[in-house]
């Protein structure tokens, strides 16, 4: 399942919906925040062959 969080409401979709959606994609932004609050990202190209095998570029 992949999970995450939209103006505090808790979202959940199926496993096969976070498979469509990782064929659909090239990058995936990686977001961090520092002790000082700032946001860091980091766009990482990504290869997703199926069931559990997905490839990160970095």
């Amino acid at each position: 399942m992949m999970r995450g969080t939209i103006q505090n409401k808790r979202v959940e979709i199926s496993q096969e919906d976070a498979q469509q959606y990782l064929k659909l994609g090239k990058v995936a932004h990686v977001a961090t925040v520092d002790e000082e609050g700032f946001p860091y990202v980091i766009p990482f190209v990504f290869v997703y062959e199926g069931e559990d095998k997905l490839y990160l570029h970095i």
